[in-house]
């Protein structure tokens, strides 16, 4: 299991920078950007690019769109954890949402008995960019990684209240025959030092019993 510990985000403009990747995507000729498209000079190379677009667009942004919403200009503790799992990419996901109850009326969320505290708002992904809604549905990786997940999504963003105010961004990624399970906290205030050390260790703890080849690896 690896722990890395990043800057905090500061106010940027999600829009603009969205705007920027899509317009790259329309300047180019038209045949230009469908990677399965033979005609293509740059083959799978743009394909690559629309993939790494909507995954900028749809998690990068989205995250700090969610930090300049609510938590703007406060002062960030922040942790990642990362671990791989050798079960199929469904059921990982599986193991990893069994630990939250989600009010699918309501949006809000809490954690189930035994696992780590988290509750708030789960942060929903809406695609209406024409571009993004194109490379969601073209773009290989992207392709590929939905349809490993038998439809259902790999990835959540959830608005905490506890164990303090801040994000929580948690998603999978098939890694050949493994799969890739990132966390990544967001606490927001000026005295969230010990919520991140105290879900650093609650985290830890969880991973290692979910995952405890991959964690101990």
């Amino acid at each position: 299991m690896l722990i890395t510990r990043g800057p905090t985000l500061r106010s940027q403009p999600p829009a603009r920078a969205r705007k920027r990747i899509c317009l790259h995507l329309r300047k180019l000729p038209r045949e230009h950007r469908y990677s399965r498209s033979e005609q293509s000079p740059l083959g799978g190379r743009y394909g690559e690019f629309e993939g790494h677009a909507y995954g900028w667009a749809t998690s990068f942004f989205r995250i700090l769109r969610t930090y300049l919403t609510y938590f703007p200009e406060q002062a960030c503790s922040d942790l990642q954890l990362t671990a791989f799992s050798t079960a199929p990419a469904p059921q990982t996901w599986r193991t990893i949402t069994s630990t939250l109850e989600i009010d699918e009326s309501t949006g809000r969320f809490s954690s189930v008995a035994g696992a780590p505290e988290l509750s708030g708002a789960v942060e929903h992904m809406e695609i209406t960019d024409p571009e993004l809604a194109r490379a969601r549905a073209s773009a290989p990786q992207v392709v590929a990684a939905l349809e490993a997940m038998d439809g259902e999504e790999p990835e959540l963003l959830l608005r905490l209240d506890r164990p303090a105010p801040g994000i929580a961004h948690i998603f999978i990624m098939p890694m050949d025959e493994q799969t890739l399970v990132s966390m990544r906290l967001f606490f927001y205030g000026e005295q969230t030092a010990p919520d991140v050390a105290a879900a650093e260790r609650q985290w830890q703890e969880w991973l290692a019993g979910a995952f405890p080849q991959e964690a101990s690896a």
